[in-house]
Protein backbone atom coordinates (compact mmCIF):
# COMPACT_ATOMS: atom_id res chain seq x y z
CA UNK A 1 0.00 0.00 0.00
CA UNK A 2 1.53 3.10 -1.11
CA UNK A 3 1.37 6.38 0.74
CA UNK A 4 -1.50 7.59 -1.25
CA UNK A 5 -3.66 4.66 -0.33
CA UNK A 6 -2.64 4.96 3.35
CA UNK A 7 -3.72 8.61 3.34
CA UNK A 8 -7.03 7.71 1.78
CA UNK A 9 -7.60 4.97 4.36
CA UNK A 10 -6.79 7.27 7.23
CA UNK A 11 -9.19 9.84 5.85
CA UNK A 12 -11.99 7.30 5.54
CA UNK A 13 -11.39 6.06 9.10
CA UNK A 14 -11.39 9.57 10.50
CA UNK A 15 -14.62 10.37 8.68
CA UNK A 16 -16.23 7.25 10.09
CA UNK A 17 -15.12 8.06 13.61
CA UNK A 18 -16.44 11.64 13.20
CA UNK A 19 -19.79 10.43 12.01
CA UNK A 20 -20.08 8.00 14.91
CA UNK A 21 -19.14 10.80 17.33
CA UNK A 22 -21.68 13.15 15.79
CA UNK A 23 -24.40 10.53 16.01
CA UNK A 24 -23.56 9.73 19.58
CA UNK A 25 -23.55 13.42 20.56
CA UNK A 26 -26.85 14.05 18.77
CA UNK A 27 -28.49 11.10 20.46
CA UNK A 28 -27.21 12.13 23.88
CA UNK A 29 -28.29 15.75 23.36
CA UNK A 30 -31.77 14.69 22.30
CA UNK A 31 -32.09 12.47 25.35
CA UNK A 32 -30.97 15.27 27.67
CA UNK A 33 -33.37 17.73 26.03
CA UNK A 34 -36.22 15.27 26.34
CA UNK A 35 -35.38 14.68 29.98
CA UNK A 36 -35.18 18.41 30.63
CA UNK A 37 -38.55 18.95 28.97
CA UNK A 38 -40.08 16.21 31.11
CA UNK A 39 -38.63 17.79 34.26
CA UNK A 40 -39.92 21.24 33.23
CA UNK A 41 -43.37 19.83 32.54
CA UNK A 42 -43.43 18.13 35.92
CA UNK A 43 -42.22 21.31 37.65
CA UNK A 44 -44.91 23.29 35.81
CA UNK A 45 -47.54 20.83 36.96
CA UNK A 46 -46.25 21.16 40.52
CA UNK A 47 -46.35 24.95 40.30
CA UNK A 48 -49.86 24.85 38.91
CA UNK A 49 -50.89 22.57 41.74
CA UNK A 50 -49.31 24.99 44.25
CA UNK A 51 -51.15 27.90 42.65
CA UNK A 52 -54.37 25.94 42.77
CA UNK A 53 -53.78 25.12 46.43
CA UNK A 54 -52.96 28.76 47.22
CA UNK A 55 -56.01 29.94 45.33
CA UNK A 56 -58.09 27.40 47.17
CA UNK A 57 -56.70 28.62 50.48
CA UNK A 58 -57.33 32.23 49.53
CA UNK A 59 -60.82 31.35 48.37
CA UNK A 60 -61.46 29.52 51.64
CA UNK A 61 -60.20 32.48 53.65
CA UNK A 62 -62.23 34.89 51.52
CA UNK A 63 -65.29 32.70 51.90
CA UNK A 64 -64.78 32.61 55.66
CA UNK A 65 -64.40 36.39 55.75
CA UNK A 66 -67.49 36.84 53.59
CA UNK A 67 -69.42 34.43 55.79
CA UNK A 68 -68.40 36.40 58.90
CA UNK A 69 -69.60 39.61 57.24
CA UNK A 70 -72.81 38.04 56.00
CA UNK A 71 -76.20 38.89 57.45
CA UNK A 72 -77.72 36.21 59.72
CA UNK A 73 -78.65 33.02 57.93
CA UNK A 74 -82.26 33.36 59.08
CA UNK A 75 -83.75 35.49 56.31
CA UNK A 76 -86.61 36.95 58.35
CA UNK A 77 -84.30 37.88 61.20
CA UNK A 78 -81.75 39.35 58.78
CA UNK A 79 -84.35 41.56 57.10
CA UNK A 80 -85.67 42.81 60.45
CA UNK A 81 -82.39 43.71 62.14
CA UNK A 82 -80.82 45.15 58.97
CA UNK A 83 -83.88 47.36 58.36
CA UNK A 84 -83.62 48.60 61.95
CA UNK A 85 -79.90 49.34 61.52
CA UNK A 86 -80.49 51.26 58.29
CA UNK A 87 -83.34 53.27 59.81
CA UNK A 88 -81.26 54.11 62.88
CA UNK A 89 -78.43 55.28 60.61
CA UNK A 90 -80.53 57.61 58.45
CA UNK A 91 -82.88 58.83 61.19
CA UNK A 92 -80.96 58.96 64.47
CA UNK A 93 -77.32 59.33 63.40
CA UNK A 94 -77.60 61.28 60.15
CA UNK A 95 -80.94 63.00 60.68
CA UNK A 96 -82.53 62.73 57.23
CA UNK A 97 -85.85 64.51 56.97
CA UNK A 98 -88.96 62.40 56.28
CA UNK A 99 -86.79 59.29 55.92
CA UNK A 100 -88.00 55.73 55.28
CA UNK A 101 -86.46 52.28 54.77
CA UNK A 102 -88.57 49.94 52.63
CA UNK A 103 -87.67 46.26 51.89
CA UNK A 104 -88.06 45.58 48.17
CA UNK A 105 -89.88 42.54 46.84
CA UNK A 106 -88.23 40.06 44.53
CA UNK A 107 -84.92 39.94 46.38
CA UNK A 108 -82.54 37.69 44.45
CA UNK A 109 -80.12 34.87 45.22
CA UNK A 110 -79.37 31.24 44.39
CA UNK A 111 -78.45 27.99 46.13
CA UNK A 112 -75.24 29.52 47.47
CA UNK A 113 -76.51 32.86 48.82
CA UNK A 114 -79.58 35.02 49.38
CA UNK A 115 -79.89 38.71 48.59
CA UNK A 116 -81.93 41.39 50.37
CA UNK A 117 -82.77 44.73 48.79
CA UNK A 118 -83.91 47.94 50.45
CA UNK A 119 -84.85 51.41 49.29
CA UNK A 120 -83.89 54.36 51.50
CA UNK A 121 -85.69 57.67 50.86
CA UNK A 122 -85.68 61.09 52.50
CA UNK A 123 -84.56 64.69 52.26
CA UNK A 124 -80.97 65.55 53.13
CA UNK A 125 -78.31 68.20 52.89
CA UNK A 126 -75.09 67.34 51.10
CA UNK A 127 -73.40 67.18 54.50
CA UNK A 128 -75.91 64.53 55.61
CA UNK A 129 -75.37 62.55 52.40
CA UNK A 130 -71.63 62.39 53.13
CA UNK A 131 -72.37 61.37 56.72
CA UNK A 132 -74.69 58.58 55.48
CA UNK A 133 -72.10 57.19 53.06
CA UNK A 134 -69.39 57.32 55.71
CA UNK A 135 -71.61 55.61 58.28
CA UNK A 136 -72.74 52.97 55.77
CA UNK A 137 -69.27 51.97 54.62
CA UNK A 138 -67.78 52.22 58.11
CA UNK A 139 -69.65 48.98 58.76
CA UNK A 140 -67.99 45.92 57.24
CA UNK A 141 -71.23 44.03 56.69
CA UNK A 142 -71.66 42.28 53.37
CA UNK A 143 -73.66 45.07 51.78
CA UNK A 144 -73.39 47.79 49.16
CA UNK A 145 -75.21 50.81 47.76
CA UNK A 146 -76.27 49.79 44.28
CA UNK A 147 -77.70 53.15 43.19
CA UNK A 148 -77.71 56.63 44.74
CA UNK A 149 -79.96 59.40 43.39
CA UNK A 150 -79.70 63.03 44.52
CA UNK A 151 -81.88 65.83 43.20
CA UNK A 152 -82.21 69.42 44.46
CA UNK A 153 -85.65 70.17 45.89
CA UNK A 154 -87.35 73.23 44.40
CA UNK A 155 -88.19 75.00 47.65
CA UNK A 156 -87.16 77.98 49.75
CA UNK A 157 -84.33 75.92 51.21
CA UNK A 158 -82.22 75.08 48.18
CA UNK A 159 -79.75 73.14 50.31
CA UNK A 160 -82.12 70.17 50.67
CA UNK A 161 -81.76 67.25 48.26
CA UNK A 162 -84.24 64.54 47.38
CA UNK A 163 -82.33 61.46 48.56
CA UNK A 164 -82.91 57.90 47.34
CA UNK A 165 -80.59 54.90 47.64
CA UNK A 166 -80.91 51.25 46.58
CA UNK A 167 -79.13 49.01 49.09
CA UNK A 168 -78.23 45.34 48.69
CA UNK A 169 -77.15 42.94 51.46
CA UNK A 170 -76.02 39.30 51.19
CA UNK A 171 -76.91 36.26 53.33
CA UNK A 172 -74.54 33.26 53.29
CA UNK A 173 -75.44 29.92 54.89
CA UNK A 174 -74.17 29.20 58.35
CA UNK A 175 -73.90 32.72 59.78
CA UNK A 176 -75.29 32.90 63.31
CA UNK A 177 -74.91 36.65 63.97
CA UNK A 178 -77.58 38.30 66.09
CA UNK A 179 -76.68 41.90 65.18
CA UNK A 180 -75.48 43.90 62.18
CA UNK A 181 -73.52 47.12 61.86
CA UNK A 182 -71.03 46.06 64.54
CA UNK A 183 -68.14 45.08 62.23
CA UNK A 184 -65.62 47.90 61.87
CA UNK A 185 -64.26 48.51 58.38
CA UNK A 186 -60.69 49.60 57.64
CA UNK A 187 -61.43 50.81 54.13
CA UNK A 188 -61.03 54.48 55.16
CA UNK A 189 -57.67 54.07 56.87
CA UNK A 190 -56.90 57.14 58.99
CA UNK A 191 -59.42 59.35 57.16
CA UNK A 192 -62.30 60.66 59.28
CA UNK A 193 -65.75 61.95 58.40
CA UNK A 194 -64.42 65.52 58.69
CA UNK A 195 -61.74 64.74 56.10
CA UNK A 196 -64.35 63.60 53.57
CA UNK A 197 -66.68 66.50 54.30
CA UNK A 198 -63.87 69.04 53.93
CA UNK A 199 -63.15 67.80 50.40
CA UNK A 200 -66.66 67.00 49.20
CA UNK A 201 -68.53 69.95 50.67
CA UNK A 202 -66.04 72.39 49.18
CA UNK A 203 -67.26 71.24 45.75
CA UNK A 204 -71.02 71.47 46.21
CA UNK A 205 -72.43 71.00 42.71
CA UNK A 206 -76.04 71.41 43.83
CA UNK A 207 -75.99 75.06 44.95
CA UNK A 208 -74.07 78.30 44.39
CA UNK A 209 -70.82 78.70 46.26
CA UNK A 210 -71.29 79.66 49.90
CA UNK A 211 -70.47 83.24 50.82
CA UNK A 212 -68.65 84.00 54.05
CA UNK A 213 -70.41 86.02 56.78
CA UNK A 214 -69.06 89.44 57.71
CA UNK A 215 -68.76 91.04 61.16
CA UNK A 216 -69.30 94.78 61.37
CA UNK A 217 -66.21 96.67 62.51
CA UNK A 218 -65.96 97.11 66.28
CA UNK A 219 -64.29 100.13 67.88
CA UNK A 220 -62.30 99.82 71.09
CA UNK A 221 -64.42 99.88 74.24
CA UNK A 222 -63.98 101.30 77.75
CA UNK A 223 -65.72 100.10 80.89
CA UNK A 224 -65.38 100.29 84.67
CA UNK A 225 -64.11 97.59 86.98
CA UNK A 226 -66.79 95.54 88.79
CA UNK A 227 -69.49 96.94 86.51
CA UNK A 228 -71.55 94.98 84.00
CA UNK A 229 -70.24 95.35 80.44
CA UNK A 230 -72.47 94.30 77.56
CA UNK A 231 -72.18 94.75 73.82
CA UNK A 232 -73.88 93.12 70.82
CA UNK A 233 -71.71 92.03 67.90
CA UNK A 234 -73.39 92.62 64.54
CA UNK A 235 -72.84 90.31 61.56
CA UNK A 236 -74.52 89.70 58.22
CA UNK A 237 -74.53 86.95 55.61
CA UNK A 238 -75.40 87.37 51.95
CA UNK A 239 -76.92 83.87 52.03
CA UNK A 240 -80.22 84.53 53.76
CA UNK A 241 -80.77 80.85 54.62
CA UNK A 242 -77.54 80.56 56.58
CA UNK A 243 -77.67 80.53 60.38
CA UNK A 244 -74.83 82.31 62.18
CA UNK A 245 -73.04 81.13 65.31
CA UNK A 246 -70.89 83.47 67.39
CA UNK A 247 -67.95 82.47 69.59
CA UNK A 248 -64.93 83.90 71.40
CA UNK A 249 -61.51 82.88 70.07
CA UNK A 250 -58.03 82.99 71.55
CA UNK A 251 -57.38 83.93 75.17
CA UNK A 252 -60.67 85.60 76.01
CA UNK A 253 -60.74 87.69 79.22
CA UNK A 254 -61.67 85.73 82.33
CA UNK A 255 -65.43 85.56 82.81
CA UNK A 256 -66.34 87.00 79.38
CA UNK A 257 -69.15 85.16 77.58
CA UNK A 258 -70.97 85.54 74.28
CA UNK A 259 -74.43 84.39 73.27
CA UNK A 260 -73.77 82.12 70.29
CA UNK A 261 -77.08 82.99 68.67
CA UNK A 262 -77.38 86.79 68.90
CA UNK A 263 -73.74 87.75 69.55
CA UNK A 264 -74.31 89.55 72.87
CA UNK A 265 -71.12 89.92 74.93
CA UNK A 266 -71.46 89.78 78.73
CA UNK A 267 -68.65 90.57 81.18
CA UNK A 268 -68.05 91.92 84.66
CA UNK A 269 -64.29 92.70 84.82
CA UNK A 270 -62.54 92.24 88.15
CA UNK A 271 -59.29 94.07 87.41
CA UNK A 272 -58.02 97.06 85.49
CA UNK A 273 -56.08 96.75 82.24
CA UNK A 274 -56.31 96.47 78.47
CA UNK A 275 -57.81 93.24 77.16
CA UNK A 276 -57.68 91.95 73.58
CA UNK A 277 -60.88 90.29 72.40
CA UNK A 278 -61.42 88.25 69.24
CA UNK A 279 -64.97 87.46 68.16
CA UNK A 280 -65.70 85.00 65.33
CA UNK A 281 -68.87 84.08 63.47
CA UNK A 282 -69.49 80.93 61.41
CA UNK A 283 -72.35 80.12 59.05
CA UNK A 284 -73.87 76.72 58.39
CA UNK A 285 -73.46 76.86 54.62
CA UNK A 286 -71.72 74.23 52.52
CA UNK A 287 -68.87 74.41 53.33
CA UNK A 288 -69.19 76.53 56.47
CA UNK A 289 -67.22 79.80 56.37
CA UNK A 290 -66.14 82.20 59.11
CA UNK A 291 -65.09 85.76 59.82
CA UNK A 292 -63.45 87.30 62.88
CA UNK A 293 -62.61 90.72 64.26
CA UNK A 294 -60.33 91.96 67.05
CA UNK A 295 -60.90 94.88 69.39
CA UNK A 296 -59.67 96.12 72.75
CA UNK A 297 -61.53 96.67 76.01
CA UNK A 298 -59.96 99.04 78.54
CA UNK A 299 -61.00 98.57 82.17
CA UNK A 300 -60.47 101.45 84.59
CA UNK A 301 -61.42 102.43 88.12
CA UNK A 302 -65.08 103.23 88.66
CA UNK A 303 -65.84 106.90 89.40
CA UNK A 304 -66.03 107.86 93.09
CA UNK A 305 -69.51 107.92 94.60
CA UNK A 306 -71.15 111.36 94.49
CA UNK A 307 -70.85 113.47 97.65
CA UNK A 308 -74.21 114.31 99.11
CA UNK A 309 -74.29 118.05 99.82
CA UNK A 310 -76.10 119.25 102.90
CA UNK A 311 -79.35 120.91 102.14
CA UNK A 312 -78.83 124.63 102.37
CA UNK A 313 -81.17 126.52 104.60
CA UNK A 314 -83.97 128.00 102.59
CA UNK A 315 -83.37 131.70 102.11
CA UNK A 316 -85.43 133.94 104.26
CA UNK A 317 -88.08 135.59 102.21
CA UNK A 318 -87.48 139.22 101.50
CA UNK A 319 -90.91 139.92 102.95
CA UNK A 320 -91.66 137.93 106.11
CA UNK A 321 -95.31 137.90 107.09
CA UNK A 322 -94.25 136.83 110.59
CA UNK A 323 -92.83 140.32 111.15
CA UNK A 324 -96.31 141.74 110.61
CA UNK A 325 -98.26 139.06 112.48
CA UNK A 326 -99.19 140.31 116.00
CA UNK A 327 -100.76 138.53 118.93
CA UNK A 328 -103.54 140.99 119.74
CA UNK A 329 -105.10 139.09 122.62
CA UNK A 330 -106.09 135.88 124.33
CA UNK A 331 -109.63 134.76 124.98
CA UNK A 332 -110.71 132.28 127.64
CA UNK A 333 -113.96 130.39 127.38
CA UNK A 334 -114.27 127.91 130.17
CA UNK A 335 -111.21 125.74 130.00
CA UNK A 336 -110.60 126.59 126.35
CA UNK A 337 -108.18 129.38 125.47
CA UNK A 338 -107.72 131.00 122.11
CA UNK A 339 -105.24 133.54 120.76
CA UNK A 340 -106.06 136.07 118.17
CA UNK A 341 -103.31 136.60 115.63
CA UNK A 342 -103.62 139.56 113.32
CA UNK A 343 -101.70 139.59 110.02
CA UNK A 344 -101.52 143.25 109.23
CA UNK A 345 -100.37 142.93 105.64
CA UNK A 346 -103.53 141.09 104.65
CA UNK A 347 -105.86 142.03 107.48
CA UNK A 348 -106.43 138.33 108.14
CA UNK A 349 -107.32 137.34 111.74
CA UNK A 350 -106.35 133.87 112.95
CA UNK A 351 -108.00 132.24 115.98
CA UNK A 352 -105.82 129.43 117.24
CA UNK A 353 -106.18 127.03 120.17
CA UNK A 354 -103.71 124.71 121.86
CA UNK A 355 -102.62 121.99 119.41
CA UNK A 356 -103.47 123.99 116.29
CA UNK A 357 -100.74 124.29 113.67
CA UNK A 358 -99.40 127.72 112.74
CA UNK A 359 -97.64 128.62 109.51
CA UNK A 360 -97.04 132.32 109.01
CA UNK A 361 -93.99 133.47 107.10
CA UNK A 362 -90.87 131.97 108.64
CA UNK A 363 -92.71 130.76 111.73
CA UNK A 364 -94.00 127.21 111.48
CA UNK A 365 -95.05 125.09 114.38
CA UNK A 366 -97.83 124.12 116.80
CA UNK A 367 -99.54 126.12 119.56
CA UNK A 368 -98.16 124.56 122.75
CA UNK A 369 -99.78 126.66 125.47
CA UNK A 370 -101.77 129.87 125.89
CA UNK A 371 -101.48 132.16 128.92
CA UNK A 372 -103.24 135.36 129.85
CA UNK A 373 -100.47 137.51 128.40
CA UNK A 374 -98.48 135.26 126.11
CA UNK A 375 -98.51 132.21 123.89
CA UNK A 376 -95.91 129.46 123.43
CA UNK A 377 -95.32 128.05 119.93
CA UNK A 378 -93.38 124.79 119.48
CA UNK A 379 -91.20 124.94 116.31
CA UNK A 380 -88.39 122.79 114.88
CA UNK A 381 -85.88 125.27 116.30
CA UNK A 382 -87.40 125.12 119.78
CA UNK A 383 -90.00 126.96 121.82
CA UNK A 384 -91.08 130.45 120.73
CA UNK A 385 -92.76 132.63 123.39
CA UNK A 386 -94.72 135.64 122.07
CA UNK A 387 -96.16 138.32 124.35
CA UNK A 388 -99.54 139.83 123.64
CA UNK A 389 -98.97 142.94 121.51
CA UNK A 390 -95.78 141.60 119.89
CA UNK A 391 -95.15 140.22 116.40
CA UNK A 392 -94.05 136.66 115.92
CA UNK A 393 -90.55 137.68 114.83
CA UNK A 394 -89.99 140.63 117.10
CA UNK A 395 -90.14 138.32 120.09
Amino acid sequence: MNSRERLLLITVVLLGVGMVAIYAYTSMTAAVANRTAQIAAIENQINQQKITVRRGGMAARNLKSLQERSLPANRGMAQTIYSEWLLNLVDEKVGLKDCSVIPKKGSGGNQFYSQLRFQVDGEATLEQVVAFLHGFYSSNDLHQIKNLRLKPIASSDNRLLDFSADVEAIILPGNQRATVGNLASNRFGDLTLDDFQTVILSRNVFAPANKAPSISSISNKTTNRDERFTFTVKARDADELDNLTFRLEGDAPKGMEIDEEDGTLLWRPEENGEFQVRVAVTDDGTPSLSDSVDFKVTVKDPPPPPVEDEEPEPPRPRFDEAEHAYVIGTVSKGTDQTIWLKIRTTGKLLRLSVGDPINVGTVEGVIDSIGDKDVVILTDEGMLRVQVGQSLVAS
